[in-house]
């Protein structure tokens, strides 16, 4: 059975991969004919020039293609409602990038969908796993609780879509790591919902990576936001009812955090600042974690890595302090290395910049700037189709 399942599910990975990877050329031919571009327009975008923003659909058309077809899909209670929730999330984020919704209306979307997953599916949180003392908990909690993190885990992934790669990485690295949990535990239909949700996002990183052809835009970080919240507490559920499959899963209330630190300690880090200076917490600016490296010297490319292995370092760092702590002290610990770590202030960007060498702002600046499209360039039949050679020379920092 699980020999099968290795081949099936890894087939399936690759269905989804060469899905997304085929369709994204379509969507650029499209978004060229129609015009359907992000022009850079506001103070907290970081591109300039006009790029397509319609990666997002080859994602959902990927995932949900190829999951539904397999036979897992109907290993999952209320799967119609999943689909349900999916599609409303698309629809909004589509209608986001191609004409703008308020976002009052963006955010009762998200409020449809997380209803849909919690009262049609029955996924919610039944236990905090000892946080704050807390173990089993009444619907009348892990309702509220579960909306909430729904919520904010989709918005979390949305704002932290900022610059070529980012948002696409950090889904890739947490499906990476739920379904590898996820397959330990011979949940196999989880296990290939990460899998697969892996493989439609490599699918659209492949063009997404700097200097990036596409974004993904709202439609396609709405829809992974989604689908990572989905995932993280079926993670949380399982992991407290299954044994021996982990030696740390005592502590996963805590680890799902860490696998998600990235955005959700920038978004609690930037609502907090906004609400301090007296502003909406829902007012777009240029104080994400990116921007901050971006300040540093760093290009787009090498602020996805550093990202990656700072939330890989506190990921490990966790696990380890799993062994030796209670999950009320861990979290604590967790939140301790958030404010280490993250560049956020001038002394820690400061002492990035001794290690970036003098040339390397010269060297974004010179390679990676993209250029206003012309009438002509509209027109032409190789616009964002042709080589990488002559991609490199535009440069596609953006922040959805």
């Amino acid at each position: 059975m699980e020999i099968s399942a290795i081949y099936i599910i890894g087939l399936c990975s690759i269905i989804a991969f060469l899905i997304s990877k085929t369709l994204v050329p379509v969507l650029l031919l499209v978004s060229k004919r129609k015009r359907l571009f992000d022009n850079g327009a506001g103070h907290h975008k970081l591109h300039t020039g006009l790029v397509p923003t319609l990666g997002g659909v080859a994602i959902f058309t990927a995932f949900m293609v190829t999951f539904s077809a397999s036979s897992y899909a109907d290993d999952i209670s209320g799967f119609g409602y999943f689909v349900a929730a999916s599609i409303i999330l698309f629809a909004a984020g589509l209608k986001d990038d191609l004409i703008v919704i308020s976002p009052s209306k963006k955010l009762g979307a998200q409020f449809l969908a997380a209803a849909l997953i919690i009262f049609g599916t029955g996924i919610q949180f039944t236990n905090l796993g000892g946080v704050f003392g807390a173990e089993s908990i009444s619907p009348w909690f892990g309702i509220p609780l579960t909306f909430f993190s729904v919520i904010v885990i989709i918005n979390s992934h949305n704002l932290i879509d900022g610059i070529d790669g980012l948002g696409g990485s950090i889904g890739v690295l947490a499906s990476l790591f739920f379904g590898y949990w996820f397959y330990k535990a011979g949940l196999y239909h989880w296990a290939a919902f990460s899998f697969i949700l892996t493989g439609s996002i490599l699918g659209f990183l492949w063009f997404n990576f700097p200097p990036a052809k596409i974004f993904m835009g709202d439609t396609g970080s709405l829809v992974i936001g989604l689908y990572i919240s989905v995932l993280a507490i079926n993670f949380v559920e399982h992991s407290l009812t299954i044994s021996d499959v982990v030696y740390w899963e005592d502590a996963v209330p805590v680890i799902v955090a860490a696998v998600l630190v990235v955005p959700l300690y920038d978004t609690l880090r930037i609502f907090i600042v906004r609400m301090f200076n007296g502003k909406s917490p829902f007012d777009a600016d240029n104080d994400h974690v990116h921007h901050h490296l971006m300040r540093t010297g760093f290009n787009h490319a090498h602020i996805v890595v550093f990202l990656l292995a700072i939330n890989v370092i506190i990921l490990g760092s966790t696990i380890i302090l799993s062994n030796y702590l209670s999950n009320t002290w861990l979290l604590f610990s967790l939140l301790t290395l958030c404010v280490l770590l993250f560049p956020t202030n001038g002394r820690k960007r400061n002492f990035i910049e001794n290690f970036v060498p003098n040339e390397f702002g010269k060297e974004e600046a010179d390679n990676e700037t993209r250029e206003p499209l012309s009438e002509s360039d509209m027109h032409s039949e190789s616009f964002l189709l042709d080589e990488k050679d002559k991609d490199s020379q535009k440069k596609v920092v953006h922040e959805a």
